[in-house]
């Protein structure tokens, strides 16, 4: 059999797959041996093993240039002129990949060129792009985590640097209306607001608003319990002496971030600003202030501070705008009361924008004077106003329940440029040819699933100097191959099928295909027991891991942390949505990811993932409940060859028209819709037993109910009420009959079904 070369490696590799399997075997222990000592013996013995499969062993190193933790074994430093091992001896040069030629790989090649050149938020919205979109791209999954390390290490590095700043303590505030020292603004132009429009919302809109409008909001909260996870700009730091950011103001210069009590002023390129807040924050007032907005307007910091209560709880001491001076923190000025806890603050040339408004209380819109945060204009509204938004010489206010138009006379000007030093600057090296060529070879090898060729292109990576954090994300693909090569390693892998997708249904009762079966009579529901059940406890005793082998519901919160009672290798997600759900169902596992993919997987394979997306939305929604009209994939089961899917998520039932609450059955051979039942029957999961599905429905004021449906056409055979909505169902067959529990929300039920058909209850 003729020899195979192995590029980079530097020795020939029989074509024998045992041989190929032997060789990364022995790369992967010279990896694991780097950085400690290499006995001749160990050497000696993994010599002798290429050499049976024709390739020429490692040498061990010279005393005292033993290869550092950072490097692999087997390496010559780039350039460096230190030995290495025969690993690279006589390397041929980098061949490159095919050009990118479809739409993804156009796409994957841009967000790489971002990449090099440093641009790391761009890099990584448009890989994480590319994953929604194409979920089988392993390269650019590996580069995805190459961006967002890239990202964290310089969030790391930011904060080094922000904590060595040392902050500047502001002055407290008056809590009254003063003007110490006024702000010098060279000449800006006074401007006036008036009203153009005002329009009633649907109150629940905002996002639909902001679209329209077309401005980001400039303030963002921050935290995994939002399930927010988009990364910091590379420049911000991830930390501040040790306290997390809990939010974020952007601006068109800068943007401040909030760590407890102290704010962070970061730039691109420039050196950071650090205040202390604890004095502004804590006046001499029955209730302390919090931090709502923040800019730095040239070497003045502007602050929004307010609480969230009523003013009589301060005796009207609430809600203010103060200036501080960030060299020394002294106060340049501060409003008066109750004029400023909207979600943000808008400069236009010589004044600021705000609004104040609570239960009960006026309602209004204030323009200050920026110079002396004196009141300018008062302009009431309806009711309070939540979120300023500015595009060219209008400003859009969004209150509780009116949208509003105002224009900016004359057109203002940007506000004062913020006062941050340049940095030192810490010159990346440009990448280089030789860099790219590797890097473009091993996602070529990704492609082709070629681990062979990809440990080749990582190697010489490493060897021409390029960035640990996208060797380290190509590597984990090439150990990821490694061990999908082998039978007994082998992990889930979801990336090996395309996501097939499955037509819209139909919103009423469906049978998409007649059946010769008749079917089940005198089919009966009877209640046997009920239990009370403490809510609370059993709300605790959900949060509980599950035992093996019983479903596992994971919250969004959660991320898809896997409980320590599943399997280990389920992937936390796939096409950037989160895992949601891991249900046992026979031979098959199903995991249930963002309420929309459904992948199903038979020991190591997976043989199917099905995109749900069409079964979550009705076809009308109420406007005011839209975002919560999505009817998630709660639930699945397969029986032979039919997979039964519960969309039981969803608000209620009126701001959907009654659509929702839907049973389907799917055909695994075609993908196609089976039967869909009628509206209103599962909320949650069920159970099958034989020919019968145990559904049950309910929700707060709409009517609880428990039903058996026909697995054969999804036709309702019985149906009977319930006290509370069922949560939990279990079913099994007992002699000739078949007997349910359902947990609901405060109590526990047992029923029995019966019928002359004793079938029914067979298992399938």
């Amino acid at each position: 059999m003729p020899a195979q070369p192995l590029g980079q490696a530097g020795f020939v590799v029989p074509g024998a797959p045992s041989c190929r399997r032997l060789l990364r075997r022995v790369r992967a222990i010279l990896r694991a041996m780097n950085g400690r000592a290499r006995t001749s013996s160990t050497l000696l013995l993994l010599g002798g093993l290429l050499a049976a499969c024709g390739a020429r062993a490692p040498h061990p190193h010279p005393a005292g240039t033993e290869p550092s933790a950072t490097e692999p074994a087997g390496l010559t430093k780039a350039g460096s002129g230190e030995p290495g091992t025969a690993l690279v001896a006589d390397a041929p040069p980098c061949r490159p990949g095919p050009m990118a030629s479809t739409p993804s790989e156009r796409a994957r090649a841009a967000a790489l060129e971002a990449l090099h050149a440093g641009q790391l938020e761009s890099a990584s919205r448009g890989f994480e792009e590319i994953v929604r979109s194409s979920p089988r791209d392993l390269g650019a999954q590996a580069l995805a985590r190459a961006a967002r390390q890239r990202l964290l290490d310089a969030n790391r590095r930011a904060a080094a640097e922000a904590d060595r700043v040392e902050p500047v303590r502001l002055a407290s505030l008056p809590l009254a209306a003063q003007s110490p020292e006024p702000l010098a603004l060279g000449g800006a132009e006074a401007l006036t607001v008036a009203k153009l429009s005002e329009k009633a919302n649907l109150i629940t809109d905002d996002a639909d608003w902001v679209m329209r409008v077309g401005v980001a909001p400039p303030s963002r909260r921050l935290g995994t319990m939002r399930g927010d996870d988009t990364p910091l700009p590379a420049y911000v730091a991830a930390s501040l002496r040790g306290i997390a950011p809990s939010a974020i103001y952007t601006h068109a210069d800068h943007v401040i971030v909030v760590y407890g009590q102290l704010v962070g002023v970061y730039a691109e390129g420039r050196t950071p600003r650090v205040f202390d807040l604890r004095q502004a924050t804590r006046p001499p007032s029955p209730r302390a202030l919090e931090l709502v907005f923040a800019q730095l307007v040239g070497e003045a910091l502007i602050l929004q501070l307010a609480y969230n209560g009523y003013a009589k709880d301060s005796g009207g001491k609430n809600a203010y705008v103060a200036a501080f001076d960030a060299k020394d923190g002294r106060l340049r000025w501060s409003s008066d009361a109750l004029v400023a806890n909207s979600e943000n603050f808008v400069i236009a040339g010589s004044r600021l924008v705000t609004g104040y408004g609570f239960t009960a209380e006026p309602d209004a819109l204030f323009v200050l004077d920026l110079a002396t945060g004196k009141t300018a204009q008062k302009l009431p509204l309806k009711s309070g106003p939540d979120l300023i938004l500015s595009r060219g010489d209008e400003l859009h206010v969004r209150t509780y329940d009116t949208d509003y138009v105002f224009r900016l006379q004359p057109a203002a000007r940007p506000a004062p440029a913020a006062s941050l030093a340049p940095a030192r600057r810490d010159e990346r090296p440009a990448v280089t040819s030789e860099q790219r060529c590797y890097v473009d070879a091993s996602l070529a090898a990704i492609d082709r699933r070629d681990a062979d060729a990809l440990a080749a292109a990582t190697d010489g990576l490493i060897r021409a100097g390029g960035d640990p954090a996208l060797h380290a994300a190509l590597e984990g693909v090439r150990r990821f191959l490694d061990v999908q090569s082998d039978t007994a390693t082998r992990r889930i892998d979801l990336s090996t099928v395309d996501p097939v997708v499955v037509a819209a249904p139909p919103w009423a009762y469906t049978l998409s295909r007649p059946t010769t079966k008749p079917r089940p009579a005198g089919v009966t529901l009877r209640r046997t027991g009920s239990a009370r059940v403490d809510p609370v406890a059993a709300f605790q005793e959900s949060r509980k891991p599950p035992r093996p082998g019983e479903p596992a519901f994971i919250a969004p919160v959660e991320q898809g942390k896997l409980p320590p009672s599943v399997r280990q290798d389920i992937p936390s997600k796939y096409a950037g949505e989160t895992l949601r759900a891991i249900v046992p169902s026979g031979d098959s596992l199903l995991l249930v990811y963002g309420g929309r993919y459904l992948a199903i997987v038979e020991g190591n394979t997976t043989t199917a993932v099905l995109d749900l997306e069409a079964f979550r939305h009705p076809p009308a929604a109420n406007p005011q409940w839209k975002e919560f009209a999505v009817q998630d994939l709660t639930y699945a089961q397969i029986v032979g060859r039919t997979l039964y899917v519960a969309n039981g998520g969803g608000s209620y039932a009126r701001e959907v028209y009654g659509k929702k609450g839907y049973m389907s059955a799917i055909d695994l051979d075609s993908k196609k819709l089976v039967w869909r039942s009628d509206p209103l029957v599962v909320g949650h999961d069920f159970a099958i037993e034989g020919e019968l599905i145990v559904t049950g429905y309910g929700f707060t004021g709409e009517i609880d109910k428990l039903f058996v449906l026909w697995r054969e056409t999804g036709e309702k055979l019985a149906e009977a009420r319930l006290d509370s909505a069922p949560s939990r169902i279990r079913a099994k067959k007992a002699d000739d009959r078949v007997l349910v529990h359902v947990i609901a929300y405060d109590q526990a039920y047992d029923y029995e079904i019966t019928s002359p058909d004793l079938a029914i209850g067979t298992r399938r």
